[in-house]
């Protein structure tokens, strides 16, 4: 399921063109990937993705203007900011059968200046949270990575 952006090609939103532009110019750290921009405009940044064929059952959440209410509740995004200075963007969720709870990932931007530009990855396994490690440079690279090996984030 995903968002529906003001250039979505089959059911434009141009009420959120505004809400976007206020969003990438108070965020201007997601402005030097263009394929988030781009899927901001398309999709409203949001997405959800359920692999229940699969044994772990993984959900994918892409946060965004229309599907998780995160943003909505938070303009500014200051929810997402992890650890001062890393802001997530995305989750993905595994529950495996054998484990009480979930083993969750998250995915960021580093905000700081100088720092190599990409995408950086933090395991949430439990209660251990280590710090955000670089994980690829693209948006587009790591939407890549996860559709087509879902099993390999």
């Amino acid at each position: 399921m995903t968002g529906f952006g003001p250039k979505h090609p089959h059911m434009p939103n141009p009420a959120l063109q505004e809400e976007v532009s206020e969003f990438i110019e108070s965020h201007p750290f997601v402005s030097r990937d263009q394929g988030y921009i781009d899927f901001l405009e398309m999709y409203a940044g949001g997405a959800t993705v359920n692999w229940l064929s699969l044994d772990l059952g993984p959900t994918i959440i892409i946060f965004g203007f229309t599907v998780t209410t995160e943003w909505l509740n938070d303009p500014a995004g200051d929810a997402l900011l992890a650890q001062g200075r890393y802001f997530r963007f995305a989750e993905v969720r595994i529950q495996p059968e054998h484990i009480p709870t979930s083993i969750g990932l998250s995915y960021a931007w580093d905000t700081m200046e100088g720092q190599p530009r990409g995408i950086y990855r933090q395991l949430n396994h439990l209660e251990y949270k280590p710090p955000y490690a670089w994980y690829c440079e693209t948006f587009l690279e790591w939407l890549d990575r996860l559709v087509t090996d879902p099993m390999h984030y």
